[in-house]
């Protein structure tokens, strides 16, 4: 048994997310997205994030559409 105290790794500072649904019939629908810290002053009472994201609508009676592709910078500041 060890005496060392746990540690708790750090916490990534990049968020990764997705969703989607549909049908064979109708088609389905797809989306994903990136969100990450891309500075943080040394108070940490302020920060900017980038943003990237992606959609597209796969098959159906209408087909494929044509990606759908954004980002974005954010400034967030804690009181």
């Amino acid at each position: 048994m060890s005496n060392k105290p746990e540690t708790i790794p750090p916490q990534s500072d990049t968020k990764i997310f997705g969703g989607g649904g549909g049908s064979g019939k109708t088609g389905y629908d797809v989306a994903l997205g990136v969100q990450t810290k891309l500075w943080e002053s040394q108070n940490k009472s302020t920060s900017i994030h980038g943003t990237a994201t992606y959609a597209q609508h796969l098959g159906g009676p209408y087909g494929n559409s044509k990606p759908n592709y954004g980002g974005g910078i954010g400034v967030r500041f804690n009181f």
